[in-house]
């Protein structure tokens, strides 16, 4: 992990959604979020775009990939729908980590068992069931990021 990359992570501890006062953080954390249905990638963008996090957005693993590709020096962390419509959201993850061996992922889903047993046998760092709001997606970024 560059040493630009490590100082984002490593102030992600300190992570807090911001009220609309706050100042921006001089170098904010930079996140890739990957999901299939428009709504879900507009509103998860809008909260952590509130959060002071950089957002970039995908609808497909293809594009996530070649997002990830161009920028993953600057991504510090991927949301992963791991239902994305005709693509298997385990087969984007291990994409990404042939890009990144080392990059950090939330799993998100609608289902709950399996794909928390998936979370941890495909090296996802934390997971997020889907409906989600604010706190659940602060929580995942932190234990994400410890």
């Amino acid at each position: 992990m560059d040493s630009d990359r490590s100082s984002r992570v490593t102030r992600a501890a300190d992570f807090s959604p911001r009220g609309p006062k706050s100042a921006p953080p001089a170098n904010p954390l930079t996140v890739l979020v990957v999901d299939d249905e428009p709504l879900i990638r507009e509103v998860t963008t809008r909260v952590l775009e509130r959060a002071g996090l950089t957002v970039l957005s995908a609808a497909t693993g293809d594009e996530a990939c070649e997002l990830f590709r161009r920028q993953n020096q600057a991504i510090d962390l991927v949301f992963l729908d791991m239902d994305l419509a005709g693509e298997s959201g385990s087969a984007v993850l291990t994409a990404l980590r042939r890009i990144d061996p080392d990059v950090r992922v939330v799993i998100v889903s609608g289902s709950s068992g399996e794909v928390l047993t998936e979370t941890h046998s495909h090296g996802g760092h934390a997971f997020v069931r889907k409906p989600f709001d604010g706190p659940a997606l602060h929580r995942a970024i932190e234990q994400a990021l410890a």
